[in-house]
Parts: structure tokens; sequence; C-alpha cells
């Protein structure tokens, strides 16, 4: 008389397979088998921000990065717009055959408000069904803003105002600059300070003074 029993335990790195035959005799030996059936680990690594939020992944400004094996950064891409309408979003894809990650595209029409850069730029993003809008006097992020100096509105989809900034001097040498900035696919406002090598004044820096050929 002869019984065969057979347990198996499985787990991510290895599956292991344990037969006991037990013999008439009364006699039990037992044989052990290992099976390794690792998945191999992959040659590199791949990080995209926003692949949490999947379908609203489009609202979120970032940039997708590819890491090898020692953590240096390998490939990069920021979700850019391609025109006013559409949006270039990069995702983490996976080639198994290669056991590596890649950088994928894909193009999303931007219908309800368009595509925007963030300022500074992070990315782009669409901007969400009955966003808000925003407008900035001294034209927002640029090398020269802080020598004009500007007023900023934000304002509901109906066009009721949110909020109203002015730029200031908040010190001699410090200007606080107000900006639109868009987040998460809908504007609002920021601040930037800068520092004014000449001077602030009057809610702007004052510039550096011309030279006069002598």
């Amino acid at each position: 008389m002869q019984t065969l029993t057979e347990t198996k335990t499985k787990s991510k790195t290895k599956t292991i397979l344990i037969v006991s035959v037990i013999l008439a005799a009364g006699a039990a030996t037992a044989f052990s088998f290992i099976s390794l059936s690792q998945t191999p680990t992959p040659l590199n690594s791949c990080v995209d921000p926003d692949a949490a939020a999947v379908s609203n992944d489009i609202y979120f400004a970032t940039t997708t990065v590819i890491k090898d094996l020692s953590g240096a950064i390998t490939q990069s891409a920021k979700d850019t717009c391609t025109d006013i309408l559409t949006l270039k979003e990069y995702r983490c894809g996976f080639d198994t055959a290669a056991n590596k990650y890649s950088i994928t595209e894909r193009l999303v029409k931007c219908y309800d408000g368009g595509c925007k850069d963030t300022e500074p730029f992070r990315g782009s993003v669409c901007l969400k069904p009955n966003h808000k809008t925003c407008e900035d006097k001294d034209g927002g992020f640029s090398i020269d803003e802080k020598y004009t100096a500007g007023n900023i509105w934000l304002r509901d989809s109906a066009g009721n105002l949110l909020q109203e900034r002015s730029d200031a001097c908040v010190s001699l040498t410090s200007l606080r600059d107000w900006h639109c900035s868009v987040q998460d696919g809908d504007y609002l406002i920021t601040e930037q300070q800068y520092y004014c090598q000449y001077g602030c004044a009057s809610g702007k820096c004052k510039p550096p003074p011309l030279l006069i050929p002598r």
C-alpha cells in the first residue's frame, strides 16, 4: 500500500513542493523539491507622480521619470501642450520581453477649458470644466516682471471676483509679486519674493542704473 500526499506553498519569490511517500512497512521518507518561479527583477524603474489619479491625471502637471538600477535618471518627460486644446500626457509602460520600463504617451483633447502651461513651468494640464479665470496686469512670470507693478484678479466661472492682490514692497530691497498659476486643473493666485538689488519702491524693483558712455 502506498499513500501520496502533496503540499504547495506559493509566494511572490518561490514555490515549494513537498511530496511525502509513506511506505506500507510504516517507514516514512520525505522528499523536498524546491522550484524557483521568481519574476525577474526589472532592469530599471519608472515613476509617474499622477498615476494614481487615473482618468484625472490630465489635471496634474507632472514629470514621468525612468531610472536605472543605480537610481540615476536616464529619461524624463513633462506633460506638455501640443496646441491650445491638446495635452500630451506621459505614463509608465512596461515591455515584458525586454523586462524594462519605458515612457509612453497619449494625446488628450482638453475640450472643457483648453490646455494650459503651469507657471513657473512644471508641465501642462487640461483645465477643468467651470474653471476660474485669472488676470495679471504685469504679464505673469518673466525676467522683467519685477520691474513692473501690477494688480491681479481671480474670478469664478461666472465672473464673480474671488481674490485681488497688488504687488508690494515688503522691505527696502524685497518685493512680493503675485502671479496667476495653474494647479490641479484650475487657476489660483501665488506669490513670488524677489530681491531688489537697487531697491524696491511703489510695488516694483528699481531697475539697474543706466550706464552713460564717457
